[in-house]
């Protein structure tokens, strides 16, 4: 592939991250103005910013993840890139079509000089894994339609979910059962940062049904097309799974901020993947099988 070729796949990756943060702040801009300020108190907003921060860290575990990914196809990149790669390029899902987080990577990937075939496999073998993964949080929500004890509820995903990362271990390798691992520990802190929300802002502490919903609903988002982010999708099935546990408008109102805090902590997180590693997009160590 020429140098010019190469730089101007990098550019076009970086553009469409660009783009995303464009979205991003219209998003965050009109957020904000439906959020009623006066009714949050100031305590309550650190606690959201804070949350945002923690779910922007916790996108590293999925860059890692997309890392073991490639390495379960043959490629092997260095940890620091796999991080700016994924960082730069994620917010470009906020891009109406839901899919240009994925052209931007592999764009990024092409002009680092990754082999096309196992870099386009790795995009669909992560959204497997993850759907896979995303669907054992059902479990957690079976307290709200059952009568069992929360504790039933975790014991048997944990059971199902050691017993899936053991299978994909075995069935395919490490790598990949890593991946998933890793994962399964993104989504689960996804549903406990909103559960947490849901508690600040006086929703009660039901965080294992409360956060098996958020994690349910943010699959739908994810397998549903053309959502951006799974934008009004994964609000509309948080709704429905959630209004018996609040009233309609603080249920509404908790569910906006709560795409606040995960619009704030995507940008985060592409900022801390630019600027942290920003000069090391080169020297990749590529090993195709």
């Amino acid at each position: 592939m020429s140098s010019t070729l190469k730089r101007a796949l990098s550019w076009g990756g970086s553009a469409l991250g660009i783009l995303g943060v464009a979205f991003v702040a219209l998003k965050l801009f009109d957020y904000g103005n439906r959020v009623p300020m006066n009714r949050i108190g100031m305590g309550q907003w650190f606690g959201i910013a804070a949350l945002a921060l923690v779910y922007g860290a916790s996108g590293f575990l999925l860059a890692i993840a997309w890392r073991d990914i490639l390495r379960h196809l043959g490629v092997t990149v260095r940890r620091d890139w796999a991080a700016w790669a994924y960082g730069v390029s994620q917010l470009a899902k906020y891009v109406p079509g839901n899919v240009f987080h994925l052209a931007g990577r592999q764009a990024l990937g092409a002009s680092a000089g990754l082999p096309q075939w196992p870099l386009g496999k790795s995009l669909v073998w992560e959204l497997g894994t993850i759907a896979v993964m995303a669907g054992l949080f059902a479990l957690w929500t079976i307290p709200s339609f059952l009568p069992l004890p929360v504790w039933v509820a975790l014991l048997v995903f944990a059971c199902a979910a050691g017993g899936s990362v053991a299978i994909i271990r075995r069935v395919f390798s490490p790598d990949l059962a890593r991946a998933a691992a890793l994962q399964l520990v993104f989504l689960a802190l996804s549903g406990i940062i909103f559960a947490t929300l849901f508690k600040l802002l006086g929703g009660g502490w039901n965080w294992v049904p409360v956060g098996g919903a958020y994690v349910v609903a943010w699959l739908v988002g994810l397998v549903t097309p053309g959502a951006p982010a799974g934008v009004g999708v994964r609000e509309a099935v948080l709704f429905f799974l959630l209004r018996p546990l609040l009233g309609q408008a603080d249920l509404l109102e908790i569910i906006l901020i709560g795409r606040l805090v995960t619009a704030a902590g995507d940008l985060a997180f592409f900022l801390a993947a630019s600027v942290c590693f920003s000069g090391r997009p080169t020297g990749l160590l590529v090993e195709t099988a």
